[in-house]
């Protein structure tokens, strides 16, 4: 196994309710600037919560599974705009 997939079930069996901005990017298998740039897309919301004056991002399970998906059709040859709307074509499915 290597060492990338063991950190991924490590983070996924902690049992955390929201992943941090770098455990969400080693989940998903991109950056944290690309994650950054999904959120300014409105493709994902994370939570963001105070700690002194700083102000981190704190992703949940959903938004992590909504984000495999992007990566996933990305990986297939869709844009990302794409790949966006089929997402939110699917959770509105679903409702």
């Amino acid at each position: 196994m290597t060492q990338n997939l063991q950190q991924m079930l490590d983070i996924v069996h902690s049992g955390a309710l929201y992943y941090s901005i770098s455990s969400t990017a080693k989940l998903v298998g991109v950056s944290s600037r690309q994650l950054y740039y999904w959120e300014q897309l409105g493709i994902v919301k994370p939570i963001y919560e105070q700690f002194g004056s700083y102000e981190y991002r704190r992703f949940s399970q959903s938004d992590i599974n909504v984000l495999l998906r992007i990566k996933q059709l990305l990986n297939e040859g869709y844009t990302l705009c794409a790949a966006a709307l089929k997402v939110k074509g699917s959770k509105e499915d679903s409702i």
